[in-house]
């Protein structure tokens, strides 16, 4: 599975769940369901696996993805 965070800009941009959000690095990509709760989307890192849950993510370190950005998921 490859994934690809299209990147543009935009102003602040208020949490409204669920949402896409980015790691304020700019790195990760996160499909959130509710605060702190959502499965990673997009991250060059690999240091956690694509579509993996997890439970207890810090929202300090992401942003709302802006809606002038998105994330395209496609088979390799």
């Amino acid at each position: 599975m490859k994934a690809t965070h299209n990147k543009a800009s935009e102003g602040k941009v208020e949490w409204k769940f669920p949402c896409l959000g980015i790691e304020k690095d700019g790195m990760e990509v996160v499909g959130f369901s509710e605060k702190c709760v959502g499965v990673v989307l997009a991250n060059p890192r690999f240091s956690r696996k694509l579509l993996e849950p997890f439970g207890a993510w810090n929202m300090e370190d992401f942003t709302p993805l802006p809606s002038t950005e998105s994330v395209t998921l496609q088979n390799d």
